[in-house]
């Protein structure tokens, strides 16, 4: 009996010996929230438009680009553990899924897109600017930047986005 005792004993402190030295070995963040890991670099731009190297990290993207290509076109996978809640733009309603749908909508304004912003700053997107408000903040107008296309080439009308708008809150 006294033996069995000893033997998970030993046992037990061999596993947790054992997890203590993986966790402490394990390669990753130095937890001083540095980028600088072994993997691949690229040369990257970040949000003050200066060149500097990423190595592909945790929240790397978020200060610039890694593995940045010059190439256009192709297709995009996505990959997720679950599915949105809708993949309509205006029946959304988790903030992951309106980040994926950034890759594929366009909207009036939006949140910057640019890494370091941390998705604070608003800027134009299908608008030229911030858009203007009368007295009581009721009506807003907004001018589209000039020769945005569909992807057919046909060109967006004021008329289209409205509908967008409207759409948002005819659910029926």
């Amino acid at each position: 009996m006294q033996r069995n005792r000893k033997v998970a004993m030993a046992v037990g402190l061999t596993a947790a010996a054992t997890m203590v030295m993986t966790a402490c070995g394990s390669g990753g963040d130095n937890g001083g929230g540095s980028n600088k890991t072994s993997g691949p670099r690229s040369s990257a731009s970040n949000a003050n438009g200066s060149d500097q190297s990423l190595a592909a990290a945790f929240n790397a993207a978020t200060i610039g680009f890694v593995n940045k290509s010059d190439k256009t076109g192709g297709s995009l996978n996505l990959l997720a553990t679950g599915d949105c809640d809708s993949w309509d733009p205006a029946n959304t309603y988790y903030g992951w899924c309106w980040n994926m749908q950034r890759l594929f909508t366009r909207t009036l304004v939006g949140y910057s897109s640019k890494p370091g912003a941390n998705n604070v700053a608003i800027e134009p997107d299908l608008a030229t600017g911030l858009g203007e408000h009368n007295a009581d903040f009721t009506e807003w107008t907004y001018k589209l930047k000039p020769n945005i296309k569909w992807e057919d080439g046909s060109t967006v009308t004021s008329k289209q986005v409205k509908y967008g708008v409207e759409r948002v809150f005819a659910t029926d």
